[in-house]
């Protein structure tokens, strides 16, 4: 893992944890393994480090959704569920390990969206 990799995953879980404003440069060197003088000639300020994290994190996330939107592109009731149940699993756990972009296993939220009326138009 390069050294900008492991920066990043090490932000990302610190920011998460314990918070953005909580966690200085130092924590994210300590952690990571990296020099302070590695971390400043990769982004230029904990702010473009923060903006990065955050930016990897929208590519994911948008990556997740275009894959499940080819897999039920002939299927608009699958892909519904297929991304209401993704975004329900985000949600119960939002910081996978790896920090990859997880398989679904079967879980449908299709029945229970099923026991409310329709809404009124």
């Amino acid at each position: 893992m390069s050294a900008r990799e492991r920066i990043l995953a090490t932000a990302r879980e610190l920011f998460y944890r314990e918070g953005i404003r909580a966690i200085v440069v130092d924590t994210v060197v300590e952690r990571s393994g990296v020099s302070k003088t590695s971390l400043y000639r990769l982004f230029d300020s904990k702010d473009a480090l923060i903006a990065t994290v955050a930016a990897e994190q929208d590519r994911l996330f948008w990556a997740w959704w275009n894959r499940t939107e080819e897999q039920h592109a002939d299927d608009p009731r699958a892909l519904l569920d297929a991304l209401l149940s993704g975004i329900a699993k985000r949600i119960e756990h939002p910081m996978p390990p790896r920090y990859a972009i997880q398989p679904i296993k079967s879980f449908s939220i299709l029945p229970q969206v099923s026991r409310f009326p329709p809404v009124a138009t």
